[in-house]
């Protein structure tokens, strides 16, 4: 998976960074220029895929911190820093890549998935990306120092798929085959 480098490193810097490109959407940037530049490979890099943080435990130590430009970006929206038509616009270009869709899945970031009109494309963004989120294996965290797969964590991805009827014992278990198409029978 592709990162931007921006959103790697300890997270007090990737904090900072994000500041930085939210800063410049407030001031009319698009998402498309302050998500733009180098982008690392998961594969090529040390370092967990982080979902919920700050963490004390992963302290100094780099990872991709996947839940921070999201997580500030609601907070401009909240603090009237960003109107609701540039969130919307986030959101729909966040459903075209891997490491955007990391960040709306990250539990801290409920507020990205939590109106029911966002459940769908975030399911079929997830239905699109899936073999490339499998692929990082257990490598995502909530927090904790050892790795988990996406499917092992508590994320909206689960959020969404509890709203929408698939039994609790179903998303508790192992997900079959590792194929998130297998489950979707379960829904309303």
């Amino acid at each position: 998976m592709l990162f931007p480098e921006f959103e790697y490193g300890i997270y007090k810097d990737v904090l900072a960074g994000c500041r930085k490109k939210v800063m410049a959407l407030s001031r009319g940037k698009t998402w498309e220029e302050i998500t733009s530049g180098p982008r690392l490979d998961t594969r090529a890099m040390s370092g967990l895929i982080v979902l919920h943080g700050p963490s004390p435990l992963l302290g100094g130590t780099t990872h991709f911190h996947a839940f921070t430009l999201h997580m500030v970006i609601e907070d401009a929206f909240y603090k009237n820093r960003l109107q609701a038509p540039v969130i919307e616009s986030i959101f729909e270009r966040s459903l075209e890549s891997t490491w955007s869709l990391v960040g709306l899945l990250a539990e801290r970031n409920m507020m990205w998935a939590y109106p029911e009109s966002r459940r769908k494309p975030l399911l079929d963004a997830c239905l699109h990306f899936w073999d490339e989120l499998l692929a990082e294996g257990a490598r995502y965290t909530s927090g904790s120092t050892t790795g988990a797969t996406l499917w092992d964590l508590h994320s909206n991805l689960k959020m969404i798929l509890s709203n929408l009827g698939v039994p609790t014992p179903v998303l508790n278990a192992p997900l079959p085959g590792g194929d998130l198409r297998s489950i979707l029978g379960h829904r309303k």
